[in-house]
This record gives structure tokens, sequence and C-alpha cells, in this order.
């Protein structure tokens, strides 16, 4: 996992890229792209309860949902996608565990630092 500082129209994001360099890196494209302000987390644990929060990094149209309440998601699985200026930003899990709560329609405009999802983490 590579990470760059980004700075578009005066506002710092911190991109994380994966790379896959196996074999199956020629089968389909491999990079992962997040982003994320690199001031206010992304994710950040719920009051009391070690759910954890899951935030949208920028204001964006929910453009596709991968995941929903109940479903089991490990660490780095897209759980939506957001579409801001053109460009898509896969929001992904923060950790292991299960889908509590989302609270993502397709087509909706979420705006930076709403709770979209909240999972109850692996121990």
């Amino acid at each position: 996992m590579r990470r760059f500082n980004v700075k578009v129209n005066g506002r710092e994001y911190v991109v994380e890229i994966e790379e896959d360099t196996g074999a199956a890196a020629n089968a389909a494209p491999a990079a992962a792209v997040t982003a994320a302000p690199s001031a206010p987390a992304a994710a950040s644990p719920a009051a009391g309860k070690g759910s954890v929060e899951v935030r949208s990094p920028i204001q964006g149209r929910i453009v596709g949902i991968s995941a929903s309440a109940g479903d089991k998601v490990s660490k780095g699985s897209k759980l939506c996608v957001l579409e801001a200026m053109k460009m898509e930003y896969d929001v992904m899990s923060p950790a292991d565990g299960t889908v509590v709560t989302a609270s993502v329609t397709k087509g909706e405009t979420a705006e930076e630092g709403k709770v979209l999802f909240t999972i109850d983490p692996t121990v």
C-alpha cells in the first residue's frame, strides 16, 4: 500500500493505492484507490459501543452500494462508491466485521462527514 498526499482545489486528501503484483494483475485492473480528507478521519469509533462509523470522506452522490446491514466485511472491502467532480471514490471498510447499519441510498447526495455505515468489528 502506497500513500500519497494530494491537494485538490486547496483541500488536502490522503490517497492510498494498493498494487497487485501477482499473476492476477494481468487478468484485470487491480489497483484500489481510496481517498479521504487528511484532516478528519473517514472512520471513527461510535460512542461507547466499540462499533466503527464509516463517514463520507467528501460530498458526493452515491452511485453504487456493495454492502448492506448484516453483511460480513473485511478490512479494505468496498462498501460503496461516491461520485464527486466526475470521479468515483471507493469507500472501503476500515476493519473486519459485520455491517450493523447502512445509511445510504443509491442516488442520494452524501455530505462530507455523514455516517454511511456502522461496522461491528471482529475481535
